[in-house]
C-alpha cells in the first residue's frame, strides 16, 4: 500500500484589518500499512510573526491518541518545524492537545514528523504556503502583471532560482516586474498545480482556465575520472547544445550537470550527448548518471 496525503477543505477568511487573508488547509493521512492520521496547517498573510502553524491528529479514542501542534518557520534555505503548547485546530483522527513537553515524550513522535514531511511534499496548498514562507520571488511579464494575457508558460529557473510567469508575448527582461509567488496564485489558482517544479523544470499551457501541463526533465550527472583535458573546456562545449546546470570537483575526480527535456528525443539527445564526450575524446573516462526530475521540501525538527 502507498502513502496517502488526500486533501480536504480549504477555508480562506480575510483577516480583521482586512489586510490579509487566514488560509487553513486540512487533510488526511493515510501510511503504508494503514496507519492514519488527520492534519491542519494554516498561514495568515502580512501576519507577524512570518510563521505558519500546523496541527496532526493521530489515535482518535485510543489510549495515546492525541493531537501534536507545530509552527512552520523559515529556517537557512527550507522550512522547520518546532512543536508548540498552543494548539491550532481539531482534527478528525486526533485527541487530547498535547503540550510540547507531551508531544516530545510521545513514542509515535518520529510518527508524526514523518506525516508532517509527506503533508509538505504531497500536499499542494503546502507547497503555496511554503512559497509564502519563503517569500519566494517571481518575475511575471508586463502583459501578465497588468492582466492582460493569461500565463501560459511558468519556469524554475535553473541558475538564480528565479519563478519566471509569462504569457503569449516574449519575455522582457526590462519590463517584467518581480514579485512574491503567493500573490500571483490569488490570481490565477491553476498555478497551484505546478508549484513543485524543480530549477530547470516548466509548465504550459493553451488558454486562460486550461491545467499546466508540466514538461519533464531528465537530468544527467556526468563523472569524470582522469579527465585528459580541462572540466571547463568539456563544460564550454557541452552548454552550446545542453543545459548545463552544476558542476564539481574532489576525490581525483569531477562532474557535470546536464537537463535534457524527457519525451520523444530523449534517448537521441543521450546519444548526441555521448557523441560529443566522444568528439572531445573524453567519453571513454565519462560515466553518464541519469535520473528523471524529482523535487522534495526537506525539514528540520526542532524537536527530534
Amino acid at each position: 500500500m502507498h502513502i496517502q496525503v488526500i486533501e480536504g477543505a480549504l477555508a480562506e477568511v480575510p483577516t480583521d484589518t482586512a489586510t490579509g487573508m487566514d488560509r487553513r488547509a486540512f487533510g488526511e493521512f493515510v501510511g503504508p500499512r494503514g496507519e492514519l492520521a488527520s492534519y491542519a496547517f494554516g498561514w495568515t498573510t502580512g501576519a507577524d510573526p512570518h510563521a505558519a502553524r500546523l496541527s496532526i491528529g493521530i489515535g482518535a479514542g485510543n489510549p495515546g491518541g492525541g493531537t501534536f501542534h507545530a509552527v512552520i518557520f523559515q529556517h537557512e534555505d527550507g522550512h522547520a518545524f518546532s512543536l508548540t503548547s498552543d494548539p491550532f485546530e481539531r482534527v478528525p483522527q486526533g485527541g487530547p492537545d498535547l503540550t510540547a513537553d507531551e508531544a516530545r515524550a510521545h513514542e509515535d513522535l518520529p510518527f508524526v514528523w514523518a506525516v508532517a514531511d509527506d503533508v509538505m511534499r504531497r500536499d499542494r496548498r503546502a507547497w503555496w504556503m511554503r512559497h509564502w514562507l519563503l517569500r519566494t520571488l517571481c518575475l511575471r511579464t508586463l502583459e501578465v502583471f497588468e492582466r492582460r494575457e493569461p500565463i501560459l508558460l511558468v519556469r524554475h529557473d535553473a541558475g538564480d532560482g528565479m519563478w519566471q510567469l509569462i504569457g503569449a508575448s516574449d519575455a522582457d527582461g526590462g519590463t517584467g516586474k518581480v514579485g512574491h509567488l503567493h500573490h500571483a496564485i490569488d490570481e490565477d489558482p491553476a498555478l497551484i498545480d505546478v508549484l513543485d517544479l524543480p530549477p530547470g523544470g516548466s509548465a504550459t499551457r493553451t488558454g486562460a482556465g486550461s491545467p499546466l501541463d508540466r514538461t519533464r526533465l531528465v537530468f544527467v550527472e556526468i563523472v569524470f575520472v582522469g579527465l585528459p583535458i580541462d572540466r571547463d573546456e568539456v563544460e564550454e562545449t557541452l552548454q552550446s547544445e545542453f543545459e548545463v546546470t552544476g558542476a564539481g570537483s574532489g576525490m581525483g575526480r569531477c562532474h557535470l550537470d546536464v537537463e535534457i527535456v524527457e519525451g520523444s528525443d530523449t534517448t537521441a539527445a543521450l546519444e548526441r550527448l555521448r557523441a560529443v564526450l566522444s568528439d572531445l575524446g573524453v567519453a571513454d573516462c565519462a560515466t553518464l548518471n541519469v535520473t528523471p526530475s524529482a523535487w522534495t521540501a526537506p525539514a528540520d525538527h526542532a524537536d527530534r
